[in-house]
């Protein structure tokens, strides 16, 4: 039988020869086990589990009934039990800790019987890391405070005595240290990052928490390291999506970058279209790194048009749980038969400006 954290499989040795493979992880604990069916004149004079994949073999573990048990303290320890109730058999039992690759192999049980001579099975153990890795994205508005998770999903795992690290990267660029720890549940040491420094700090379950958040957080990656085991690494990497707005009644301040789109009596405005134009400048805000924008239409001529017209402009933008938000400028009516008008929307100061001029 091989177990990790509580999974078992049991081998009952037979006359057939057989091969099992099983699979584990570094740093976990692996139990092995035979049985062996006891009958009438069936006696089991000595037992042994050995690596045989080893050159040359090496022998794990030996038991026999006078001699008691010997093992290699420095890989494992095992045990012999032998039952007495309605179905008699004999166990074995191999049990690994803190495994390592190293310890990857080919495990034979075998037992020296009278007077049917040697039973034995084979198992072949694979111990591999595998990616053990966490993907998430967290969506905030610019200036709250964002908590981070670290290994969120993998509640399963002892992580108390295992080194922790928080890091940063971006579009390739080399990874920047924020906080390292020699135990999980030890005071870290921070970063001397002058973009961090001040704005970061642990949860008492090592989620990373940054406040205020900032615009340079947008499309940042953080990673989670923890050193479960030298040749086990367990990560989580988040993705940071960041998101702002500012605006008293329509003035908009906005990040990501917004759209804007012109109307004209209800339908979109399409530049350069019957002697009209439009222009939109988008600029940051020095302070936040918000975008702001502001738009000017121009209309040569509305001679062409016995009716007044009214044009107006809607800006839009994305905001957190994928949803998209939009402001709307109040709407402006140019009578007929004026030869120009200038109609400019302003979007970057704290009231909505708004000029006609003939």
């Amino acid at each position: 039988r091989i177990s990790s954290h509580g999974f078992c499989i049991t081998y009952h040795l037979k006359d057939l020869y057989k091969t099992e493979a099983n699979h584990a992880l570094p740093g976990s604990d692996v139990t092995l086990e035979c049985t062996i069916l006891n009958g009438d004149g069936f006696h089991v004079t000595q037992t042994q589990w050995s690596k045989i994949d080893d050159t040359p073999p090496s022998r794990i573990a030996v038991y026999h009934p006078t001699y008691a048990a010997w093992s290699d303290v420095n890989k494992t320890w095992s045990s012999h039990e032998a039952t007495e109730n309605h179905v008699q058999f004999s166990r074995w039992t191999l049990h690994l800790s803190n495994i390592s690759t190293s310890l990857s192999g080919r495990y034979e049980c075998s037992f020296a019987t009278y007077p049917y001579g040697t039973k034995s099975a084979e198992i072949d153990l694979i111990i591999k890391a595998e990616n053990e890795t966490e993907y998430g994205m967290e969506e905030i508005l610019l200036n709250q405070t964002l908590e981070i998770p670290c290994l969120k999903k993998m509640t399963s795992v002892n992580l108390s005595k295992s080194p922790l690290k928080w890091l940063m990267g971006e579009n390739g660029r080399k990874e920047t240290t924020l906080i390292t720890k020699e135990f999980y549940h030890q005071y870290g040491n921070m970063t001397d990052s002058l973009l961090y420094k001040e704005r970061i700090q642990l949860s008492l379950d090592n989620a990373l928490k940054i406040s205020p958040v900032k615009i340079v957080d947008d499309g940042k990656m953080f990673f989670c390291h923890v050193m479960y085991h030298p040749e086990r690494i367990l990560k989580s990497i988040t993705q940071v999506k960041v998101f702002g707005k500012r605006f008293m009644t329509l003035p908009l301040f906005a990040f990501p970058k917004p759209n804007l789109t012109w109307y004209m009596d209800g339908e979109i405005l399409k530049d350069q279209f019957g002697g009209m134009s439009t222009e939109v400048e988008v600029v940051k805000d020095g302070e936040e790194g918000l975008y702001v924008l502001s738009s000017v239409l121009r209309i040569q001529s509305t001679n062409q048009s016995a009716t007044s017209q009214t044009f107006w402009c809607v800006c839009d933008f994305p905001f957190t749980g994928n949803k998209t938000l939009n402001i709307s400028s109040e709407k402006i009516v140019v009578s007929s038969g004026r030869s120009s008008s200038l109609i400019m929307i302003y979007l970057k100061s704290k009231a909505m400006s708004t000029l006609n001029s003939n």
